[in-house]
Order: C-alpha cells, then structure tokens, then sequence
C-alpha cells in the first residue's frame, strides 16, 4: 500500500526510498511501543528486529511503487497498435 501511495504521488528516486524507510520506522515504533508495550522480545525471537526492514517487505515496496508511478505517470504512444 505505501508503494502504491508514493508511485502515484509521483515520487522518484531516494526520495520514495525515504518515505519507505520513515514509514517502516514510524509502523515499527508504533507497534513495538503501543502493541507490544515497548517490550517486543516478549512477542518476537529477534525482538526489535522483526519489526524492522525485511527482503520481501522491500521487494514488494518496490513493485508496488514501479506499477502505480507507470500507471498513473506514464505515457501512452498514440501510434501503438
């Protein structure tokens, strides 16, 4: 969803990976300190690391950005079949 939000606002380059790295923390510090009660080893093995930035997180940041910046921002060639 927040690929989706910075393809369509139009953000490129480090600033998309800005918001993405801002928008994990902020996801990680609420649910650490609300859900979790500022103690997530007591939920998760690695603790504050499993809240934080992950392969598969990234990789779906990424197509969901590329998809909805080319859909809503791309550009349509009139002589195409």
């Amino acid at each position: 969803m927040l690929g989706s939000l910075c393809g369509l606002l139009g953000f490129q380059g480090f600033s998309g990976f800005a918001v993405y790295l801002a928008m994990v923390g902020l996801i990680a510090l609420g649910v650490g300190l609300g859900k979790c009660k500022g103690n997530p080893g007591k939920y998760f093995v690695s603790g504050w690391l499993a809240l934080g930035i992950d392969q598969d997180g990234l990789l779906a940041f990424l197509l969901c950005w590329i998809g909805a910046y080319a859909l809503a921002h791309g550009t349509v060639d009139p002589r195409a079949p």
